[in-house]
Formats: C-alpha cells, sequence, structure tokens
C-alpha cells in the first residue's frame, strides 16, 4: 500500500487480496464480485466548506434618542 503525501489517504494498492473472516457483515450484498473483479470509480472532488447564507435580522431597531431632546419611546420597524 502506498500512502499521499499528506500521509491520511491511500494513494495505490499494491497486491490485494480478499480475506475470509467469521464475521457476517450488517449489509445485504447488492452484487457478487469474482476475485478479479473490481469496480471502478471515479474521485469526488475534495471537500470544501460551503459559506453560510447571510441571515438578515426581522427586525430593525432606530438608533436610541437622547432623553433630554425628546421624550418620545423608540419604535420599532418589522419587516
Amino acid at each position: 500500500m502506498e500512502w499521499a503525501e499528506d500521509n491520511k489517504h491511500i494513494k495505490e494498492v499494491k497486491n490485494p487480496r480478499l480475506i475470509e473472516t467469521g464475521y457476517q457483515s450488517p449489509h445485504l450484498k447488492l452484487w457478487t464480485l469474482g476475485p478479479d473483479e473490481w469496480l471502478l470509480f471515479l474521485k469526488s472532488p475534495d471537500y470544501t466548506a460551503r459559506k453560510k447564507p447571510q441571515r438578515k435580522p426581522d427586525v430593525i431597531q432606530l438608533p436610541l434618542l437622547d432623553p433630554d431632546e425628546n421624550q418620545r419611546e423608540p419604535r420599532l420597524i418589522m419587516r
């Protein structure tokens, strides 16, 4: 077996073989493959975190007024 440069991923498997064990897989077999049959796959792109959508607030508070300047209560604008 050959490891990739990051030492976390397998780059290549040499001399693969199937080993029988006494443990049974909990999964059902979808199809059976012979010892010389392999399924080819395409490498999926590396994982990238998606950007979180920017959430707009439902309520916007107006700046608070100076109590000496005006005695009105602050208002809220609902969207």
